[in-house]
């Protein structure tokens, strides 16, 4: 059972999780509850110069860049998280490309694939896409002007 002094920190750190999602969201980093979704969607429209969807309820793409719609996938992952996967879109037809971003667990960008939609359809089993079979279409961040800006979001392995 916790202690009545645990409880108050506890209490605590929820309020200052709370006042850094306002923060973010005042930013423009976030736009609902969906912290890691929506830092995910942000970090791509940031690095790729794109536009996020208008609205959060729209079906089949998160972020536009250069007209290209891209399904953003974002996940945080503890280190002994050994799940190294994402869904595929339930209609691709509505995105060109799947972006995967992987933050660690201290939401740190760690990497980015940018896999073609109908790759990600075709690799993919039971709706499920295997990082580790898309490798090759891992971004190098240093070919985006703007890596330079967001650096500091990102992991040092995340650097190809």
């Amino acid at each position: 059972m916790p202690t009545p002094e645990d409880v108050r920190a506890i209490s605590d750190e929820l309020r200052n999780i709370a006042a850094a999602m306002e923060n973010l969201r005042a930013l423009g980093a976030i736009r609902s509850q969906k912290l890691v979704a929506d830092l995910g969607e942000w970090v791509v429209a940031s690095l790729l110069g794109g536009k996020i969807a208008d609205s959060r309820t729209q079906e089949g793409w998160d972020v536009e860049c250069e007209g290209e719609r891209v399904q953003v996938r974002s996940h945080a992952k503890s280190e002994d998280n050994p799940n190294q996967w994402s869904r595929v879109p339930n209609n691709p037809a509505q995105c060109d490309a799947l972006l995967i971003v992987v933050f660690s667990e201290r939401l740190r960008v760690e990497q980015i694939l940018r896999v073609p939609i109908s790759e990600a359809t075709r690799r993919a089993s039971n709706g499920r896409l295997r990082w580790a079979d898309v490798q090759e279409y891992k971004l190098n961040l240093f070919d985006f002007p703007t890596y330079e800006t967001l650096r500091p979001l990102f992991a040092d392995e995340a650097v190809v």
